[in-house]
């Protein structure tokens, strides 16, 4: 079930605001959220990066809403500093492997 009402809900804005923005009905909001339709695939992308979660969760695919991107930004403690450059090199590479598989490498 798409994630649609909840992450509404979340940012606080009702189903006309959110229409407002995607430029549809509020009943095609309301049609999405009760899952009579389906939105297609640039709307979700859209709702996606709206929203900022992966696709995976607004799908409800997981339960891990952050995108590839907010993980990585989020990452501030210097954990990094430690390594050597060969596993700062392994990191970076899984950081753009992730990015490829999930189509977020922007």
């Amino acid at each position: 079930m798409i994630r649609i009402k909840e992450l509404r809900q979340k940012k606080g804005i009702n189903q006309a605001e959110l229409a407002k923005v995607f430029g549809v009905s509020q009943q095609t909001i309301s049609s999405y959220e009760k899952g009579i339709r389906e939105p297609d695939i640039e709307t979700l992308n859209n709702l996606s990066d709206f929203f900022n979660v992966s696709l995976d969760y607004l799908l409800g695919k997981t339960n891990i809403p952050d995108t590839v991107e907010t993980l990585a930004l989020s990452r501030k403690d210097g954990y990094e500093d430690d390594l050597p450059e060969e596993a700062k090199k392994e990191i970076e590479n899984f950081k753009e492997f992730i990015k490829q598989k999930y189509g977020r490498n922007k």
